[in-house]
């Protein structure tokens, strides 16, 4: 067995295989995967994945094979991990060359934790990575095509993990709950809503012959995932719920799309954002409730979402009822030197 010098691994993983992931391995990859989320708990289990999902990373012009690599002993996968090289831009931001490699996810059967085998996991996918010409290797969940897990949680083993693997977290974000059984839009928002109408901004949903309005508003105000998002959420003939504020036919701020809610309740959205020439008029606290009652009306039970620690809009969503259920990390980095 070949493993990066890096890495000191137990006699006991003496004769754990590497192979990379191959079509036929998926289901059992799959489960292994969901297997290790759901015994950790602590909301990684969110992080499910499905066939279908892993198949279509595996489509994508992005997917590195070599980059796909399980770990197998006495026939059986223990452990699977996912690296690759950005090839295609999806935020607008070019010059690939220079992205670091990236992290999708690591993860090892829950029986054959603290066996060294997430470290020789993440040595390998270092070492593929190396090879081809990266010097560092990052794990971000907004800023790439692909990835598996979307966020470490504070403090928790998965956490602790990337840190002694010589991972440095660079971000931290707030994740926030919404509980909107007993969530109603208060008269307030309606004068709100109302007075902006007066000055000239009138909040309704987006129709098709928004688009050449919005999406230059998405570029040059949310460039990136936000604007890709929004763009695939317009595009074909049945084009998704978005709510828009607009000052005459100019498209100011947004929030959507909509996710209708899951077997359990779970609604989402996609965050509101208001342009910076038009904030502190009160426009993202009015689109923000109209996009929680719309919520409920889909039959959502409650909605999870996450904002930046230092987000100066955190105040609209504690003042509107959200609850803090934790603190994660969605961008840990390492530097890791060229073969």
């Amino acid at each position: 067995m070949e493993l990066s010098t890096r890495m000191r691994v137990p006699p006991a993983e003496s004769m754990v295989k590497f192979t990379e992931l191959r079509a036929d391995l998926v289901p059992d990859a799959v489960t292994l995967w969901n297997d290790a989320v759901a015994a950790q708990g602590q909301g990684y289990e969110q992080h499910a994945l499905t066939a279908s999902r892993l198949q279509a990373i595996m489509a994508d012009p992005n997917y590195l094979p070599e980059g796909a690599i399980l770990a197998e002993q006495e026939g059986k996968l223990v452990g699977l991990a996912l690296g690759y090289v950005q090839r295609m831009d999806f935020r607008g931001e070019g010059d690939l060359e220079k992205k670091p490699g990236r992290l999708a996810g690591v993860a090892v059967r829950p029986s054959h934790w603290r066996k060294g085998i997430g470290r020789a996991l993440l040595g390998k996918v270092e070492d593929v990575l190396s090879r081809q010409g990266k010097s560092s290797i990052s794990f971000e969940t907004y800023r790439m095509p692909l990835h598996l897990a979307n966020r470490f949680y504070l403090d928790t083993g998965p956490y602790r993990f990337m840190i002694a693997c010589g991972y440095r977290p660079l971000a931290h974000a707030l994740l926030l709950r919404h509980e909107l059984s007993e969530f109603a839009l208060s008269d307030d928002i309606q004068r709100r809503r109302e007075r902006l109408a007066t000055e000239g901004i009138q909040v309704r949903w987006y129709e098709p012959q928004d688009r050449p309005e919005l999406l230059p508003f998405m570029q040059r105000c949310f460039p990136g995932g936000w604007f890709t998002a929004i763009k695939n959420a317009t595009d074909g003939v049945r084009p998704a719920k978005i709510l828009l504020a607009l000052a005459q036919r100019r498209v100011v701020g947004f929030i959507g799309p909509f996710w209708p809610p899951n077997a359990t309740g779970l609604g989402g959205f996609g965050s509101p954002g208001v342009d910076p020439e038009f904030r502190r008029r009160g426009i993202g606290v009015v689109l923000f409730h109209l996009g929680l009652d719309h919520l409920k009306s889909l039959g959502a039970r409650f909605t999870d979402y996450s904002t930046g620690i230092q987000n100066p809009a955190q105040h609209v969503y504690f003042k509107s009822g959200a609850t803090l259920t934790g603190v994660a990390c969605s961008n840990f980095h390492k530097t890791i030197g060229k073969s």
